[in-house]
Parts: C-alpha cells; structure tokens; sequence
C-alpha cells in the first residue's frame, strides 16, 4: 500500500540558506531511492522560513528504509 506524507517544517531565519542547502541535497539522493516515487520540497512564499516535503512511497518497507538513511 503506498503511503502519502506532508512534512512542515519551520527553520529559524538566520539559519534558513543553510537548512535549505541540506534539505535539497536530501532531495536529490531520496530521489535516488527506488520506493521514493515522489518527493518534492517547497519553501513558502509568503513566510520563507517554511518548507514543505510532499512525499509518496511505494510502502512502509521503502518508507523504513529511507529512514535509515544518514541523510
């Protein structure tokens, strides 16, 4: 059974340039994996210091082992 996710999260302005870097490398190796069939990060526009993953995974197996990873 796949499995849908939306994930806020909010960063503190003066760190914000730098979460965003990590979350986009996060991005670009989850993408990577073969249960992740979407995982898109968004940052708001009318208060930047929030950021969205719209996740869908192939099944818990996938979702367990994206978990695991280090990034």
């Amino acid at each position: 059974m796949k499995i849908y996710l939306t994930v806020v999260l909010r960063v503190k302005e003066t760190h914000r340039e730098q979460i965003k870097n990590t979350l986009l490398e996060m991005v670009r190796l989850t993408r990577l994996e073969p249960a992740a069939e979407l995982y898109n990060l968004h940052q708001g526009i009318e208060d930047p210091n929030v950021f969205t993953f719209y996740e869908i995974w192939t099944d818990q197996a996938g979702l367990d082992a994206h978990n695991e990873q280090p990034y």
